[in-house]
């Protein structure tokens, strides 16, 4: 049998050499047999500081008896690309060698060469196969022999290209490429074609990607598969899946403090969703016993241990020298930092105010606003909060807001926004959620708000708002949840631009601003503001990934055509606007989505909130309710797999089964 056959690639190699000579010149597009030349230039990027017109060269650079591809890069680029086309008979399935002689000058670790194929067809072009990353600095001829697998034979109807990628400014140089395939125990007749791709079933990408890549992966490093994919699974929020691969990782592997190292921190994670503390707590210290050390468990092994005995001066450090922001954020909560374990603490810029404004809260109301307002205005907050002295149990509602710098760069007027607004059972916080949202700076607005068939005052706290001519008010006879309102008040709407107000949250003045300047600017068609969660009293929250500063979903707002388009929510308690979230980024470019890494908004984290809600709770220790679960990992399997496989008649008794289903109600106005 024959065992090795060489792609034309070695004679390309050599048709590209006779293409070049000793003095470099700027190539761009086609150069000769195949060989082209892509790059996108970095945004950031000047011109060289002799070359302004070559920011990049090609020659011919003899090493020795080698003669190599020399490409100059004067300029800083996001990637450029060296690429020579593949027939796309010649990419089956199966085992590959790369050959390669290089040199190279990159000092940037984090940008160092790759090689790969790419297949492009007419929406653009993915990674097809990795075949070698970062590719060491080498002042001398480094020689590169690479084995590597193809999961999936090459479709006629795409173009596939042999891809050098660079990016760095420097030196890279090549030469004696090879592309060798084994044909020994191939199947040349299209079996391994995963059938999405022979037959074209509309899958996502991600789904594509997994599967392009499982079998490579799981042949050569079977563990980091497992553990990659058991990320996968909590991204997805697929907790029965991440529980399975969690099982099998510690049956198979957890004797071994390597791997332990690698697949701790995912398997505590999944035991902290799904409420298994004492089994984190034995997961805990069987990592112990093993001498593994990760600072996600070391801060894991602080929220299970309860309160702090004994005196002496207590380190938040973590293993790698970090701060441990949550568990020092949860002991300022309940007052038990000694002042001069604070001084100690190595704090960052970043989180160092509202973690001095959560501790001085005990002391002095002053200094926790003097801290607070001193975080609003590094993240470019142009207003600061007041407390006013009325006494209540909810700090929200003595918030106001003062503005201490000029609105630069915000628009105040433009398209019309249309805030919708469900409230139940809010009559202690809809009358600030609504001020906050009529005290905008972006004056183009009308406010649509429903009462969701409340046992408390809420419809007349909402009576007082029905003078305003932007307030436009409705009422339902049958409790139907925010999603379903949501659904039903975007047919009133009359804005271009959709968003959403929680009834008990306050929007800084110039949130809606923000987020319509931001889109204007970007030419995007939705955007998300960011939000600090805060509980009645006034401390604000962190959650495990030591951030308080988080993306606000509710925030989201859009165009009518997007939600025409992906619309709408499903009728459901908990995780639609997760689930409509996700669809988006799925299906819609990145520039058309953009999010304001500001706080725009400070939502309650109290008893009343959603996801504070027993049956359905979400906290910031990384606990979801079943019933949470079940939905959202049947979502996130939906999203991957598509309707065909994971259909919306199984989400839709899944949510039923787990009493989160809502039945979309009349809504009448209450206008008058």
């Amino acid at each position: 049998m024959q065992r090795d056959k060489s792609l034309p690639l070695e004679l390309a190699n050599q048709d590209l050499l006779s293409c070049l000579d000793d003095h470099p010149r700027y190539w761009k597009g086609t150069i000769c047999a195949g060989w082209s030349i892509a790059a996108r230039p970095s945004q950031s990027a000047g011109t060289g500081p002799a070359d302004d017109d070559m920011p990049h060269a090609l020659g011919l650079v003899r090493q020795g008896d080698l003669p190599m591809v020399g490409i100059d890069l004067h300029r800083d680029y996001s990637w450029f690309r060296l690429e020579q086309v593949l027939p796309a008979e010649s990419l089956v399935a199966g085992p590959y060698r790369l050959r390669l002689s290089y040199l190279s000058d990159g000092a940037d670790k984090d940008r160092l060469p790759q090689v790969k194929i790419i297949e492009y067809n007419q929406a653009g072009g993915h990674t097809f196969a990795r075949i070698a990353r970062n590719l060491p600095a080498s002042g001398t001829p480094r020689h590169l022999d690479v084995e590597f697998d193809i999961a999936a034979n090459a479709l006629a109807d795409r173009q596939y290209r042999l891809c050098i990628e660079l990016g760095q400014p420097g030196r890279f140089c090549f030469g004696g490429l090879s592309l060798i395939r084994d044909q020994d125990g191939l199947d040349l007749n299209g079996q391994h074609v995963p059938p999405y791709r022979a037959y074209h079933f509309p899958v996502s990408k991600d789904l594509k990607d997994l599967n392009d890549g499982m079998d490579s992966d799981l042949r050569h490093g079977p563990l980091d598969w497992v553990v990659r994919m058991l990320g996968v699974a909590l991204r997805l929020e697929d907790y029965e899946t991440a529980g399975g691969l969690a099982r099998y990782l510690v049956a198979h592997h957890g004797a071994d403090a390597e791997a332990m190292g690698k697949a701790g921190p995912r398997i505590l994670d999944t035991l902290l969703a799904t409420g298994d503390l004492d089994g984190a707590r034995g997961f805990l210290i069987d990592m112990a016993a093993l001498g593994v050390r990760h600072d996600r468990l070391a801060q894991a092994g602080r929220i299970l241990g309860g309160t702090r005995t004994g005196g002496g001066p207590v380190s938040y450090a973590l293993p790698s020298g970090k701060l441990d922001v949550f568990g020092l954020n949860r002991d300022t909560e309940y007052n038990r930092v000694a002042f001069d374990d604070m001084l100690s603490q190595p704090f960052s810029s970043d989180t160092g105010q509202i973690l001095w404004a959560n501790y001085l809260r005990h002391a002095s109301e002053a200094d926790y606003l003097a801290r607070l307002n001193g975080y609003l205005a590094a993240h470019g907050s142009p207003f600061s909060m007041r407390l006013d002295d009325a006494p209540s149990d909810n700090i929200l509602n003595r918030a106001s807001f003062r503005q201490d710098r000029p609105l630069s760069g915000l628009l105040s007027g433009g398209p019309l926004v249309s805030v919708i607004v469900a409230a139940w059972n809010a009559e202690s916080t809809v009358d600030y959620a609504m001020r906050s949202i009529l005290g905008q700076t972006y004056r183009n607005v009308e406010i649509l708000v429903a009462d969701d068939a409340s046992t408390d005052g809420t419809r007349d706290r909402l009576r007082a708002f029905a003078g305003d001519p932007r307030v436009r008010l409705f009422g339902g006879e049958r409790n139907q949840g925010a999603y379903n309102i949501r659904n039903r008040l975007i047919g009133q709407a009359r804005g271009e631009l959709i968003t959403f107000h929680d009834a008990d949250d306050v929007a800084l003045p110039h949130r809606i601003a923000a987020q319509v300047t931001a889109m204007t600017e970007k030419g995007a068609r939705v955007s998300l503001a960011s939000w600090l969660r805060i509980k009645p009293q006034g401390h604000l929250v962190a959650f495990r990934d030591n951030q308080f500063l988080r993306m606000c979903l509710n925030s989201i707002m859009f165009t009518r055509p997007v939600f025409d388009g992906f619309g709408p929510y499903r009728p459901v308690l908990c995780g639609a606007d997760s689930e409509f979230y996700e669809l988006l980024r799925g299906r819609l470019p990145a520039r058309d989505i953009v999010s304001v890494a500001q706080p725009l908004v400070l939502g309650l984290w109290g008893d009343g909130s959603l996801t504070r809600t027993a049956g359905i709770e979400a906290d910031e220790i990384g606990y979801r309710a079943p019933a949470r679960r079940a939905y959202a990992g049947l979502a996130g399997r939906q999203r991957i797999l598509g309707r065909l496989i994971v259909p919306d008649a199984l989400l839709d008794r899944t949510a039923r089964e787990g009493a989160i289903a809502r039945t979309p109600s009349d809504l009448v106005s209450l206008n008058g």
